[in-house]
């Protein structure tokens, strides 16, 4: 896949995906990501807390 092809994909939001040739994942291609990250962090040590 050419890096082309793969910044196409991205900027459409379509996520592209390897795998080795039995199927095992190796790394993922996906567009920019919205959001705050340190929000996140911080709703992650929320749902810990709660689980606890």
């Amino acid at each position: 896949m050419s890096p082309y092809l793969m910044g196409f994909c991205a900027e459409r939001d379509v996520t592209v995906s390897f795998l080795t040739e039995y199927g095992r994942f190796l790394a993922r291609v996906q567009g920019p990501v919205s959001g705050n990250v340190l929000l996140r962090r911080e709703q992650y040590r929320w749902a810990d807390d709660l689980r606890q």
